[in-house]
């Protein structure tokens, strides 16, 4: 397993520990389904032998965290903005004391700059051979040529946008190009001295991968216009993906890929407004007590099964639901805050989990 201590003295943790050397065995990297943000997060956890776990771009799932936290990570790297991944798994992560650290950026081609330079700083032997890959990061017929590339040659993808002039990292090595009818122009605007040019276009698994995520993004969406009690408005998004699903039906691949990026675009936009996407906007007390609630009973529960003593922990969240069920909110906050202090000291104190068997004597007792 590497070492990260270089890496480690960069960081800045938000809300919990640096890590010692000894502490650092172990890192993970949680990204969103977001197709580019995760190919880039895949070739991250092969160079940084760092495991990958994904989440729902925009969308929060406490068993994501259970997950994480069961893990035991020395430390949990965050690919992808707060619309990308929700900000409620560092609250998860604050939790137990899990130090993390979120790499992004604005767009998709800020965030894996911002990524591929925070890990050339302090580990470029690690690119030694890598190949760097451009490639336009809203196109998915580019994006499938790259996963293809990457399981083939030892390839690292950086992304460039419409606005795009240049090639937003240096690189001193040959470049690789992919070109789609829907990046060759701005290809041409890079300027590129003797790139690799590797064409790729639209075929009916492409499009059929743009309807999928369609759907995806549109059933997420409804999702979070249930969460919000709010009706953000779907109507367009079901009335492209129905445009795509009979192109893609009569063979018109082409029109079938463009009307299905336009319906999860209108999803997207839905799902960005959304509660868990906005670390600065207040959810509204209850509906965040709920789900820490939720969060913590998943977790003592998985914790439990593994012989972990958490009865104290048990009886803070009955509290804390008692006093929500009878409207009391402050004083459930107060439990949930003390549910979340104890297995904080749990998870301090025990390596991997091990902890005190059923029976024996209560954590802070």
């Amino acid at each position: 397993m590497k070492k990260f201590l270089p890496l480690l003295l960069s960081f800045i943790i938000l809300g919990t520990a640096v890590p010692t050397l000894a502490q650092v065995q172990n890192t993970l990297i949680l990204v969103s389904d977001n197709e580019a943000d995760l190919a880039l997060a895949q070739k991250v956890g092969e160079l940084l032998n760092a495991e990958v776990v994904v989440t729902p771009w925009g969308v929060y799932n406490e068993s994501i965290s259970v997950e994480i936290i069961e893990k035991n990570p020395s430390l949990v790297l965050i690919i992808g903005g707060p619309k990308a991944v929700s900000p409620q798994y560092e609250v998860d992560l604050q939790s137990v004391g899990i130090p993390y650290v979120r790499r992004w950026g604005a767009t998709r081609v800020e965030t894996a700059t911002s990524v591929i330079n925070f890990i050339r700083k302090d580990y470029p032997h690690l690119f030694k051979g890598v190949k760097l890959v451009v490639v336009y990061g809203w196109d998915l017929a580019g994006l499938s040529k790259l996963r293809e590339l990457m399981r083939e040659n030892n390839v690292i993808p950086v992304y460039i946008s419409n606005n795009s002039t240049n090639v937003p990292v240096n690189w001193s090595g040959k470049l690789i190009v992919i070109e789609t009818p829907f990046s060759k122009n701005i290809i041409r605007r890079l300027h590129l001295y003797g790139p690799i040019i590797v064409k790729a276009n639209v075929t009916r698994e492409v499009a059929e991968e743009a309807i999928e995520k369609a759907e995806r993004a549109i059933k997420r969406a409804e999702v979070i216009s249930r969460l919000s009690g709010l009706s953000l408005g779907l109507e367009s998004a079901y009335k492209f993906l129905g445009i795509a699903k009979e192109a893609y039906s009569q063979g018109d691949y082409l029109k079938a890929y463009n009307f299905a990026n336009l319906a999860r675009a209108k999803a997207e936009r839905i799902i960005a407004t959304g509660i868990f996407a906005k670390p600065r906007v207040k959810m509204p007390p209850k509906l965040e007590l709920q789900i820490q609630i939720k969060f913590l009973k998943l977790l003592t529960m998985r914790l439990e099964a593994q012989g972990v003593d958490v009865r104290g922990v048990k009886e803070l969240i009955a509290k804390a639901e008692d006093a929500l069920n009878q409207g009391n909110i402050s004083l459930a906050i107060k439990y949930v805050n003390e549910a979340r202090e104890l297995l904080r000291y749990i998870h301090r104190g025990r390596e991997g989990w091990k902890g005190k068997k059923r029976g024996s004597k209560r954590v802070g007792s």
